[in-house]
């Protein structure tokens, strides 16, 4: 049986790859809080380029690395490059060292569609062919952590699977899409009638399955891979799939696109509401022709199963 650490075993992804590979493989969890409920779970304290992971990655076969600073709301920090850096380039690279000195034998990186930036055609699907050009701190330092472990990787031993999600959804998920959940749940209007660029979106049981095979699959080692489930829905449609099974009616306002980019200036928030209005789509095409892999479950079956569970 296989022997696979996760880091961020307590984050949304991470506990949910803890639960559902348990009876696959021997997992081990790794966390920053040695006070984690999680079984066996081992503590490696805050995550930089100094930290030892060495107690935690020896006898692994396999890390799945889930662990990072991720998008922060209201950032109280001078330099967010800086404090992204420190977690998600340097932390990351001490990790793979760490690991190859331990004999891991292959490290799955969880990286973001975000390095991507913004699709370079109207069509707004995004090609592994593309070049990156990420727009904010976040994604800045996961390209530059994928570039990182490709370096490490160029003069080791250690295979590095790179796979670049868009948003995650499922029970649990993060703060940005329960907020979503509880808005329609309430009834409160929105203005997206009139939205209807297609955005690709990856549900908790699809990522799981893939990243599974992204710990095994010969083929996949030495690649890069995006994810999602295979049915682009627009911001208006997911919201009217959501408050089907809430059992709500979808109060969506039609407000022109021009509206909503005039009102993006007046807050500042134009970068948000240019990317709520443009597609951002993921070509799987690789996933099939090198792993032969395509999405099992329907966007709408893990819509479901997110709302149902805690």
């Amino acid at each position: 049986m296989k022997r696979i650490g996760i880091t961020g075993a307590t984050g949304f992804i991470g506990l949910a790859l803890t639960k559902r590979w348990a009876a696959r493989a021997d997992i081990v969890p790794i966390v920053r809080n040695p006070q984690s409920d999680l079984t066996a779970a081992i503590a490696i304290g805050d995550i930089n380029g100094e930290t030892n992971w060495t107690p935690a990655v020896s006898g692994l076969d396999v890390i799945v690395h889930c662990a990072g600073r991720a998008h922060v709301l209201k950032e109280q920090e001078v330099d967010p490059l800086e404090a992204f850096r420190v977690v998600n380039v340097e932390a990351t690279t001490k990790l793979a060292e760490d690991a190859i000195a331990a004999g891991v034998r292959r490290l799955v990186f969880l990286s973001s569609v975000g390095v991507m930036g913004d699709p370079q055609d109207r069509d707004g699907l995004l090609r592994l062919t593309d070049s990156p050009l990420p727009t904010n701190a976040y994604s800045v330092s996961k390209l530059e952590a994928e570039k990182a472990l490709r370096r490490v990787e160029a003069s080791s031993d250690l295979e590095v699977v790179i796979v670049r999600p868009p948003l995650v959804y499922g029970p649990g998920a993060p703060a940005n899409f329960q907020r979503f959940v509880n808005i329609l749940g309430k009834g409160i209007p929105l203005p997206l009638g009139r939205v209807s660029a297609l955005r690709s979106f990856v549900g908790i049981e699809n990522l799981s399955e893939f990243l599974w095979l992204c710990t095994s699959a010969r083929a996949a080692a030495g690649r890069t891979f995006f994810v999602s489930d295979g049915d682009d829905l627009s911001t208006a449609d997911l919201a009217r799939l959501i408050a089907k099974h809430l059992g709500v009616p979808a109060r969506l306002l039609p407000v022109p696109p021009s509206w909503l980019r005039m009102a993006g200036k007046l807050v500042g928030r134009t970068g948000d509401v240019e990317r709520l209005l443009s597609n951002l789509r993921v070509d799987l095409s690789a996933n099939m022709q090198i792993l032969g892999w395509q999405p099992a479950h329907s966007t709408e079956d893990q819509i479901t199963n997110a709302l149902l569970k805690p």
